[in-house]
């Protein structure tokens, strides 16, 4: 402006503009400028007030405010308490805890930023959280960890290289090998990942392709890997576990008793299952295996107990480990030291789950030949010549005559080819007998890597 007063002074000419041409311009720019003077008060106002939030290196919630721990938490934890420690970075105060324990819970100030938490966890594995809130109320901070207490764990769990997995509620029973799950009181082995060999024999007895046999079939030798470990039942889920379903679902408990149907002779043949009568002749105790279930009795069991049915891979390999012998037990002929089958041992029907420890597979499960036939979690079919790693074909919601579970070992009325460890056998979902059960499987959950 100044410049072109001079120059119109000295009667040059100049680059000033009329008022009209000033205000088409000026219209311009304000079209331009009041966009970007709405933009900067809008971060203006978000600096101010922070409502954004931002994943924290422990995977929770973080704002301005930050979290230092002294050191990271142990990932195996040999005492009872767990003592967390550390500062905030920022402005306070803050209330800091762990979720679950918030009667732990502490606060720092301005003037001391630190922070001390003790908490007592009981033995097994945990995922915790440190949380932190402003005075607002709002989370500011959030950091996720594992933490594996040892406490109260028996020695020779902790002598154990690699120790398995133990996820939350599941833990190392008295005996060697034993755990136990909480919520129904199952007691479970160890299956760790490897190669194994499943079918059987390859003589014409056990190759029969017709006539009674033809469902019990097994498969011609062939190898198998999984590559995660399981945990499956040392024993079959007894009566008083499925009772104690049934109590706190109001699902249908099928009869214990076997019932009386041709004379007064004790020979198993002489009994009914499903036939009813006025007084049964026998009931199965709380600690036999349930019978006459189905395939969706099993299911509905497992959805409240927090478990699942085994695979038939799974199974077999609960049933032979790597040793391969034919029976559970290995190659011996089958006798009443070793399984329940008709009348060859003291059980006129069903026995004890524990009994016949004998007989125990080389993974220490028990009864899995003899007593009852088990459903497993798997659609029949023969397998592949080639098995594919962790092979598993499953079951849809409901068992269909188009999609039978596979029925696994053989139960206490059957003939030894049915005792045979190798065999499958089809089951329909409405069938109830009075020599098929079930046990069940815990799947760990992967572990996370850093």
């Amino acid at each position: 402006m100044a410049a072109d007063l001079r120059r119109a002074l000295a009667g040059e000419p100049t680059e000033a503009q009329p008022l009209s041409a000033l205000r088409s311009g000026l219209g311009k720019l304000l079209r331009w400028l009041v966009p970007l003077l709405a933009l900067g008060a809008l971060i203006a106002a978000l600096a101010i007030t922070k409502p954004w939030r931002s994943l924290a290196q422990g995977g929770g919630e973080a704002s301005a405010p930050r979290l230092i721990l002294e050191e990271q938490p142990p990932g195996e934890l040999r005492a009872r308490t767990l003592r967390i420690a550390g500062r905030v970075v920022g402005e306070g105060p803050l209330k800091v805890w762990l979720a679950g324990y918030e009667d732990d819970a502490t606060r720092t100030t301005p003037q001391d930023p630190t922070f001390r938490l003790r908490v007592t966890l009981p033995a097994g594995r945990h995922q915790l959280t440190l949380l932190a809130e402003d005075e607002q109320g709002r989370r500011v901070e959030a950091l996720a960890f594992s933490v594996h207490s040892l406490i109260d764990l028996p020695r020779w769990y902790l002598q154990l290289d690699p120790r398995p997995p133990l996820p939350p509620g599941l833990t190392p029973g008295e005996l060697d090998g034993d755990y136990v799950w909480e919520r129904d009181g199952s007691v479970l082995r160890w299956l760790p990942p490897g190669e194994f060999s499943i079918g059987g024999p390859t003589d014409p007895f056990w190759k029969a392709g017709s006539g009674m046999f033809e469902h019990w079939r097994s498969p011609t030798p062939r190898q198998a890997k999984r590559t995660r470990g399981v945990y499956i039942g040392k024993y079959e889920v007894s009566w008083a576990q499925f009772a104690r379903f049934c109590a706190e679902t109001g699902h249908e408990a099928p009869p214990r008793g076997f019932f009386r149907r041709v004379n007064e002779g004790k020979d198993p043949g002489d009994m009914d299952w499903a036939e009813p009568a006025k007084q049964p002749h026998f009931v199965a105790p709380d600690d036999h295996p349930v019978h006459g279930v189905t395939y969706d009795d099993a299911m509905a069991y497992c959805a409240w107990a927090g478990l699942r049915l085994p695979t038939s891979l799974e199974w077999e390999f609960a049933a032979r480990g790597v040793r391969g012998g034919i029976y559970p037990w290995g190659d011996e002929d089958p006798s009443a030291r070793l399984l329940n089958r008709r009348d060859e041992d003291p059980y006129y029907f069903t026995a004890p789950v524990h009994a016949f420890p004998a007989g125990a597979s080389p993974l220490g499960c028990l009864n899995m030949s003899g007593n009852v036939q088990e459903i497993c979690g798997e659609r029949f079919a023969p397998f592949p010549e080639q098995v594919p790693p962790d092979y598993h074909l499953p079951m849809p919601p409901k068992a269909t005559l188009e999609a039978l579970p596979v029925v696994r070992g053989g139960g206490w009325p059957k003939v030894i080819p049915m005792v045979f460890r190798a065999c499958n056998f089809r089951r329909g979902s409405l069938e109830q007998t009075e020599d098929v059960g079930f046990r069940i499987a815990l799947e760990p959950p992967l572990e996370k890597t850093p």
